[in-house]
Formats: structure tokens, C-alpha cells, sequence
């Protein structure tokens, strides 16, 4: 009936273990935003980025083998990079979230509209002038293509956090994020 009714339950006899326990709970509860921040923000720029050569008449974008690229490698790999991510400084000080407190709150859709904002700004710059230039669609593409693959690079390390800079934080604190952004280059 007490395990039943209990909030929490210790399986040893050390209080330390709800130290630890709390602390890896807001870890996960935090990467897990920045995750879907990111996944989400990327999601609204690459809606967004069709809407403008549509309205144009002219050839879209991105081929379908280029999007298919962008989904599995490009937005799955970073999402999943999060799950790395070292608690930030200060996170155990903070209150606990409050359970009524919505998951997607105003925190975190700014940030995310931001980020699709820019990444969309980018690629459709790009994309029309190459092509107005050029009027090769395969060229176009592809400078559209190497340009959100490296935006996808700048929006995931500056997703890292939702507080701290990426340099205050570190660069080099996640090598799994390292590691991704370091196979997409290789990859373009």
C-alpha cells in the first residue's frame, strides 16, 4: 500500500540516489525540449520554404531525394544528439517545473519560430537568387541544399540551450552533436 501510494520509491538505502534521480529527471526533461524545439523548428522552415517559389511559379526548391536526405540524416540525426546533451549550469538550483506548466509554452515557441525564421530566410534567399541568376534549377538546388544543411548545423548547436550562449556552454561539450555536424559536412 506505501509503494502504491508513494510519489517515489528507493530501491537502496542511500538519499543521495534523490539527488541523482532528480538531477538526471530534469536532464531528460530539458533535452527532450530542446529536441522537439529543434525537430519542430526545422519542420515550419521547410514548409515554409515551398511557399515562396509556389507562389512564384517557379520549381520548387529541394528534389524529393534532397528531403528525404534532410529527414533521416539531417533532422532524426540532430534531434537524437540531444539526448547527449550535458545538464546545463544551474539546473539544479532551479524550482521543479510545475505540473500544470504546458510542454510547448511560450519559452519555447519563440525560440522556435526564430529559428524556422531564419533557416527559412536563408534557404529561400539563397535559393531565389542562385536561381533568378543562374536559371540552372539543378545549381539552384543544390546551393538551397548545402545551405539548409549547414543552417540545420547552426540552429542545432544553438538550440543546445535555452539560457546560455554556445560559447558560454561549450562547444565541445557535446561530441555527439560534434560528431553529426562533422558527418554532414563530410556528407554535403
Amino acid at each position: 500500500v506505501a509503494k502504491g501510494a508513494a510519489d517515489m520509491i528507493l530501491t537502496d538505502d542511500n538519499f543521495a540516489t534523490i539527488e541523482t534521480a532528480v538531477s538526471e529527471g530534469r536532464r531528460l526533461y530539458s533535452n527532450l525540449r530542446k529536441g522537439v524545439r529543434y525537430y519542430l523548428a526545422c519542420k515550419v522552415a521547410l514548409v515554409s520554404i515551398f511557399l515562396v517559389p509556389i507562389a512564384l511559379g517557379i520549381p520548387l526548391p529541394f528534389a524529393p531525394i534532397q528531403i528525404i536526405v534532410l529527414e533521416l540524416f539531417m533532422d532524426l540525426g540532430a534531434s537524437a544528439t540531444f539526448v547527449a546533451e550535458p545538464q546545463e549550469h544551474g539546473a539544479r538550483k532551479k524550482p521543479p517545473v510545475h505540473p500544470a506548466e504546458r510542454f510547448m509554452n511560450r519559452r519555447m515557441l519563440r525560440p522556435l519560430f526564430l529559428g524556422a525564421l531564419s533557416l527559412f530566410l536563408a534557404v529561400t534567399a539563397t535559393y531565389l537568387f542562385t536561381y533568378y541568376t543562374t536559371l540552372d534549377v539543378t545549381y539552384a538546388r543544390t546551393v538551397a541544399f548545402a545551405t539548409w544543411m549547414l543552417g540545420h548545423i547552426f540552429l542545432a548547436l544553438n538550440f543546445r540551450s535555452e539560457n546560455e550562449p554556445l560559447l558560454k556552454q561549450g562547444v565541445l561539450s557535446n561530441k555527439v552533436m560534434l560528431l553529426w555536424a562533422l558527418l554532414a559536412l563530410v556528407a554535403l
